[in-house]
């Protein structure tokens, strides 16, 4: 099921999916009322033409992601014809109004491949010239592709592949992976492992250099991480070659023949190092961290304990300082110095709620969900102190 994913472009604008793959503008975003305007990447004048037919056919399928000058980008998927031939792919839309789109066989060269992966927010690079999204083939497999932001261009495409196999690796649907960026200008995206289990249902984390042109060192899990990045000077302890670090989630899954012992983990993205569990060379594990919390049912070692579930993590380089939830339903802060909870909010009584962000607001308030709910913990998350109890979340609507 895609999100929805409404978001803000500029200071004053809220941008959100509608109908046909439409965009609609929410002027004065945080006022009670504010004009509603409808923007479509295609032309409102083909929507207006057969709104019915198009609604049916075009549905918007990924988040979408705003450039600084207020260009919007996100993922489409065509179901039946259009008179006007609309493909599955990726569109562009400007404040103005004026839209374009690629499709995603066109993106890559294969005719085989039938659309933007599902969830798949599309990442710009550092320049904001480049474009990078996930497009799949039926089987779930596919590639990363890199377009110009300019005119939608084709630029390059790269085959995901397993890390140990060499087989196409798997894009879950069930996925919300999307492409990370990281302080040099590398491109991270996670995928599933082929064949299936060979990993522990873990996936990898692969990596690449921004022309796609150079696959570089994986990341030993992947399969539902957008991977986030914090500065290497902010890690006393670090003493490699790399000016950042990553910061993934790196469970290990019971279900799926691992230990249960389901980790955070920074990762240095330019040192190798073998990993336990597959033999594959990989990131060197810089810190990893395990959830506190027993997972109820283990039969097996007893050492099982609960996941990880964001789907991306926020980082105060400041304090180098993560923030994430966990399916015991609460917020944790990692000290990533001291390798360390230096702060642990309750929020709901547990969920397997997977997939969800951690944000740290312009207020440094952070904002998190679990149960359904979304929290916004007041105070300044580099104040908390050190243990459990001092932040205060407060719910909000689901």
């Amino acid at each position: 099921m895609p999100v929805f994913a409404p978001v803000l472009v500029g200071a004053a604008l809220l941008a959100f999916p509608g109908a046909g793959g439409g965009v609609l503008l929410r002027a004065e975003a945080d006022e009670p009322r504010g004009e509603v305007t409808r923007h479509v990447f295609y032309g409102g004048g083909y929507f207006d033409m057969d709104p019915v037919l198009y609604t049916g056919a075009v549905r918007t399928s990924t988040p979408i992601s705003v450039s600084r000058d207020g260009d919007m980008f996100f993922g489409f998927t065509v179901m039946g014809d259009t008179p006007i031939r609309l493909r599955s792919g990726v569109a562009k839309l400007c404040r103005s109004g004026e839209g374009g789109w690629l499709s995603a066989a066109t993106a890559c060269g294969d005719d085989t491949v039938t659309g933007v992966a599902y969830n798949c927010a599309p990442a710009l690079s550092l320049d904001e010239r480049l474009l990078y999204v996930a497009v799949t083939r039926y089987d779930g497999t596919g590639y990363l592709i890199a377009a110009e932001t300019d005119g939608l261009t084709p630029v390059s495409s790269v085959r995901l592949a397993d890390v140990k196999s060499g087989l196409d690796a798997r894009i879950s649907s069930d996925s919300s992976a999307s492409p990370a960026v990281g302080r040099d200008g590398d491109v991270y995206f996670g995928v599933l492992e082929n064949p299936f289990g060979t990993n522990n249902g873990r996936g990898w984390l692969l990596h690449f250099d921004r022309w796609l042109s150079e696959i570089r060192l994986p990341g030993a899990f992947g399969w539902d991480e957008t991977a986030s990045t914090v500065p290497a000077a902010a890690v006393r302890n670090y003493t490699g070659p790399s000016s950042y670090l990553l910061v993934s989630k790196y469970n290990n899954y019971l279900d799926f023949g691992g230990d249960g012992r389901n980790r955070m983990a920074l990762l240095d993205p330019a040192t190798p190092a073998v990993d336990g569990v597959s033999g594959a060379v990989v990131m060197r594990e810089v810190a990893t961290i395990a959830s506190p919390t027993p997972e109820a049912g283990d039969a097996g070692s007893g050492a099982a304990v609960t996941e990880w579930c964001p789907n991306s993590v926020a980082v105060d380089a400041a304090t180098a300082s993560a923030f994430m939830t966990n399916e015991d339903g609460k917020l944790y802060r990692w000290d990533l110095n001291a390798n360390a909870f230096s702060a642990v909010v309750p929020l709901s009584r547990g969920a397997r709620e997977a997939y969800t962000p951690t944000v740290v607001g312009v207020d440094e308030a952070l904002y998190a969900i679990s149960g359904g709910t979304l929290f916004r913990v007041e105070g300044e998350p580099r104040l908390w102190p050190g243990g459990a109890g001092r932040g205060r979340p407060r719910g909000g609507d689901s």
